[in-house]
């Protein structure tokens, strides 16, 4: 019978670790990755047609938290961030090799473009592979 207490107080205790472990580990980023969302505070969306930060139109750098991007492949402007990976974009957003990399909105069809854009795959800065994001169509 007593070594049938210890086993059940050693289970007890493991529960109990385990709950701690992921408790503490829901408060913490250990990846280092800077995406917190889409909202910085402030109530301003950091992604979509009418942010300031990536996604909406701009004439001129500016309108932008960082650069707007202009010419005949942004129709209207668009702002976005320079980046050397997806961490360095907010949520929504993807690194994308244009430029030496630049953050472009996610999408996963046309109708979640700005006007005059298109959803579609293009290679990703800093990473592997591809992501669909909102470029001139």
């Amino acid at each position: 019978m007593r070594f049938q207490m210890n086993w059940r107080r050693l289970f007890a205790l493991l529960g109990l670790l385990a709950g701690v472990a992921l408790f503490a580990a829901c408060g913490s980023d250990e990846t280092g990755d800077n995406n917190q969302g889409n909202q910085p505070g402030n109530g301003e969306e950091l992604v979509g047609e009418d942010s300031s930060v990536v996604g909406g139109g701009c004439f001129e750098d500016d309108a932008c938290e960082g650069k707007c991007m202009t010419g005949s492949d942004w129709p209207g402007g668009m702002c976005t961030l320079e980046c050397d990976n997806d961490t360095d974009c907010p949520d929504l957003s993807y690194c994308i090799a244009i430029e030496r990399g630049i953050c472009l909105m996610d999408c996963y069809e046309d109708a979640d473009c700005p006007s005059g854009y298109e959803c579609d795959d293009k290679d990703r800065e800093g990473h592997r592979g591809e992501a669909y994001v909102c470029v001139e169509d």
